[in-house]
């Protein structure tokens, strides 16, 4: 209490605190105990309890000022008494406003604990590798993922076109590297390179990041994952090509065309003497004639010998 006019009146405290015996003013008000509230100006303090995962705030200033727990800690039912430290197993953590010692829940993935009241958390791995699934230990980053470490998982990379992730990647764009010869990729979150079509060619090393056409000669066609510009093989027999790609001759009855041809019907010539071709791309084939036919010039087909004739067979005339 302090004097003014004579009069004693007890001192006005602010909430949570309370005027000890002979206070003068509010300079000497208390803080209430831990557990216990004050309204304020002349209160004094009551004790109070909380629910169960809560503990009373310190300076309460009502009943049921509470706080809930801090991960890791718990309290039970109707307490006025600090939280206290869970005793979670491994790999576990006190779940929000944990009501006992055991009120435990798992680790998030990627995470894990040492238990008792320690939080979950992530393994501090180095850069360009991600904690494993159950937050154990770490592991490199896949083909197409990146981690910046420190318990950061492995996320996608994302590429310029013909470039591929590299295994243990650590930024997400940089850590890139060109794809083979001869293969390309859109970019992007793409991480497989593939073969370029027939007709183009890459080569990421040179500069030529996406697939491009080849400039293969008359008769020649691009090789499948072509790494440069001539990179070209011959057309087969039964073959042309004048547009970098071999495709079927249609050469008329007994003609063919040779290795490199650049015409359909062009470059079809006619088969020798004792050869039948059925045209297309067929090639010319020795005549199979039973005795007594033969094969005559320009014919389609073996024919009987004349009178007074023989033949062997075959394609003998």
């Amino acid at each position: 209490t302090y004097a003014k006019s004579e009069t004693c009146a007890l001192a006005e405290c602010p909430p949570g605190s309370y005027a000890p015996d002979l206070a003068k003013d509010v300079a000497h008000c208390l803080d209430c105990a831990f557990g216990t509230f004050s309204n304020g100006k002349t209160d004094v303090c009551h004790p109070f309890t909380c629910p169960g995962g809560n503990e009373p705030n310190t300076k309460a200033s009502y009943d049921g000022d509470c706080v809930g727990c801090r991960l890791g800690f718990f309290s039970a039912s109707n307490t006025s008494i600090s939280c206290e430290p869970a005793e979670c197993p491994k790999s576990t953590q006190a779940s929000p406003n944990a009501t006992s010692a055991d009120d435990c829940s798992p680790c998030p993935a990627l995470q894990t604990s040492i238990g008792g009241s320690a939080l979950c958390g992530a393994p501090n791995c180095t850069a360009g590798s991600g904690p494993t699934q159950d937050g154990q230990s770490c592991e490199v980053c896949e083909s197409g993922t990146f981690s910046p470490g420190h318990g950061a998982p492995c996320r996608k990379v994302k590429c310029a076109p013909g470039h591929t992730p590299a295994k243990g990647a650590t930024d997400m764009a940089t850590d890139c590297v060109p794809c083979p010869e001869g293969t390309t990729n859109l970019g992007g979150t793409s991480t497989e390179c593939t073969p370029c079509p027939q007709g183009t060619y890459s080569n990421a090393t040179a500069g030529t990041n996406t697939c491009t056409p080849t400039a293969c000669e008359l008769g020649w066609e691009a090789k499948t994952g072509a790494k440069h510009k001539r990179d070209c093989v011959i057309c087969g027999q039964g073959f042309f090509s004048n547009t970098q790609t071999c495709q079927p001759t249609q050469c008329p009855l007994n003609q063919a065309s040779a290795k490199g041809a650049h015409d359909a019907i062009g470059n079809c010539t006619a088969c020798p003497l004792g050869y039948l071709s059925e045209g297309g791309q067929s090639p010319c084939r020795p005549a199979e004639c039973a005795p007594g036919y033969s094969l005559p010039p320009n014919a389609t087909q073996c024919q009987a010998c004349q009178p007074g004739t023989f033949g062997k067979g075959l394609a003998m005339p």
